[in-house]
């Protein structure tokens, strides 16, 4: 608040000790200047009739600051209570009611019998707080231009503009937070200069208060504007044009290429005439990029121009050739052909061989004869080159017979543990020579008897599980690879158990008594028990062999022959 420069030193403020409430009834002195303040009460400028209880004292004052509550809830007939006040240099003794004008009063009774008052001069509309000068640029807008006014965010504004051409009202607008006003405005499109916006504040008494500021929007160059286009030609003929721009705040003064053509090149003048040469024999599509600059050096976006090509076709040739190859050999063929407009040519192929397999990759095919084939053979094809087939040309292709090497049969058997079998070898000459036999890698498990090919094959003692051996064949000029021949040795339903020795006692097996030497055959996995009785006067010390112990009696599984020897 504003008390018009007055020196004050240390104002009090009188707590009420005791209040007589009324009802409110109204707006609470709503003809005077101040500010409502919720949870707090009223602050302002207010002009009342003051009286002492005695009626001491019957001049009006005023008072300069006052706060109260609402007793009991907040509601339209809600009875008020005055907390504090500040008076002026007014002397009352005692206490005072306040008159509010609607025929209520409050009466007051003061904490200390004279209160040191205070007098200001009634004030005028709220002042609003000084907006400087704003710069901005030609199409950039400035947000959130701050000021402030007593009468704070209850207050309406008025905003006005000296150039609507340069700043329109309805590209201005304001918000207001904490009591602060921040306004907005927006420069209208591609316009500068200076405008005066005046800010008028209109407070809840009516109350009015201006301040203006000045903002100068500074030009800034406009980039020209560069336009694409599309022209047409023919293959090897050149074609010259003219490209269209402008410029609304300039003089373009040249043009540049940023990006070449591909099928040709272009020269470009400042006048923005051109001449696109197409390469030789080229046709499509082709396009190149440009821009231009001002006389501010101002540089416009890129525009691109489109060249259309139409073609004036050639057919391409194909050639034919001769090739020879190796029986079971295979060979790369490569395809010739050629194209007077150097075109991308494609090849197909036609009749396929007859004797062989051809795969192809652009214009390279892959020739494989039938295996033992020798002898003629070929296919055709033809080129094409985006527009027209050439004539149809052949390759001969002529196989030359060789000798081919033999080839060992691989075989897979089976036999069962501790069982000799016969095995017979095999092979095959492709040009019907005779074959001898010979191994190359043993069996790890086992042995080969007799002479080959036909042998005998037989497994370690108690072997089982898988086996093999290698061999190749040889027909007088060239050996094979290497064949595998794979044997399965199955485990056998019965196995031997010899007892040796001679001696000085007797053994039971499982609790049946018997003579040494004994050997007898029992099936895969039965357990077996025995026990050794000595002779008088001797003492069974332990079993060896297959069985290395001192128990006796004890047993053994059957999954092999076994022999054991009692020690007495």
């Amino acid at each position: 608040m504003n008390f018009n420069g007055l020196a004050w030193s240390d104002p009090i403020y009188h707590n009420v000790v005791e209040a007589v409430s009324a009802q409110r009834m109204g707006s609470l002195l709503e003809h005077s200047d101040y500010e409502l303040i919720y949870g707090t009460g009223i602050r302002g400028e207010i002009s009342l009739g003051v009286h002492t209880n005695n009626d001491i004292l019957t001049t009006s004052g005023e008072i300069i600051s006052i706060q109260f509550n609402f007793i009991g809830n907040e509601t339209a007939s809600s009875p008020l209570a005055f907390k504090q006040f500040l008076l002026n240099e007014q002397p009352a003794d005692g206490g005072f009611f306040v008159d509010n004008h609607l025929s209520s009063h409050v009466e007051v009774a003061l904490e200390n019998d004279v209160p040191t008052l205070y007098h200001t001069e009634p004030q005028g509309p709220s002042p609003i707080g000084v907006i400087p000068d704003q710069i901005t640029h030609e199409d950039t807008a400035i947000h959130s231009i701050p000021f402030t006014t007593l009468a704070g965010c209850n207050a309406d504004l008025i905003i006005d503009t000296s150039d609507a051409s340069l700043i329109a009202l309805d590209n201005v607008s304001y918000t207001c937070m904490s009591d602060t006003f921040y306004i907005s405005l927006t420069p209208a499109t591609d316009q500068s200069g200076t405008a005066l916006m005046t800010i008028t504040v209109i407070d809840e008494e009516n109350l009015a208060s201006s301040t203006s500021f000045e903002i100068s929007v500074w030009s800034v160059n406009d980039p020209p504007v560069a336009i694409g286009a599309e022209f047409f030609t023919t293959e090897n003929q050149d074609i010259s044009g003219g490209l269209d721009s402008f410029d609304k705040d300039g003089v373009i003064l040249s043009y540049t290429i940023v990006s070449h053509p591909s099928k040709g090149s272009v020269t470009m003048h400042n006048n923005g005439q051109f001449t696109y040469h197409p390469d030789l024999n080229q046709y499509g599509e082709d396009a190149f990029e440009y821009v231009v600059y001002d006389d501010l050096n101002g540089c416009s976006n890129t525009a691109r121009v489109k060249i259309s090509i139409t073609a004036i076709n050639s057919p391409p040739v194909a050639h034919s050739k001769d090739v020879i190859v190796d029986e079971d050999k295979h060979i790369y063929i490569k395809l010739i052909a050629t194209d007077p407009d150097n075109d991308h040519l494609t090849y197909h192929l036609l009749n396929l061989p007859s004797h062989g397999k051809v795969s192809q990759i652009t214009n390279t095919v892959l020739y494989t004869p039938d295996v033992n084939y020798y002898g003629p053979d070929g296919f055709t094809y033809q080129v094409n080159d985006g527009l027209k087939d050439s004539e149809i040309a052949s390759i001969m292709i002529t196989v030359y017979p060789e000798d081919d090497p033999p080839q060992a049969n691989p075989q897979q058997v089976a036999t069962t543990e501790n069982m000799p079998m016969d095995i017979t070898l095999t092979g095959f000459s492709p040009d019907n020579k005779p074959l001898t036999f010979e191994i190359t890698e043993p069996p790890m498990h086992g042995i080969l008897s007799q002479s080959t090919p036909y042998l005998t094959y037989t497994p370690d003692t108690d072997f089982n599980g898988t086996d093999a051996f290698k061999f190749i064949v040889n027909d007088g000029q060239f050996d094979s690879s290497p064949a595998s021949f794979s044997i399965t040795v199955h485990p056998s339903d019965t196995y031997v158990l010899n007892i040796l020795g001679t001696g000085h006692g007797t053994i039971k097996i499982n609790s049946v008594s018997v003579l040494l030497p004994w050997e007898s055959r029992f099936q895969r996995d039965q357990q077996v028990c025995f026990e050794a009785v000595p002779d008088s006067d001797w003492q069974f010390i332990n079993w060896t062999g297959d069985l290395q112990s001192s128990e006796n009696p004890s047993c053994i599984t059957m999954n092999k022959t076994k022999a054991l020897l009692p020690t007495w």
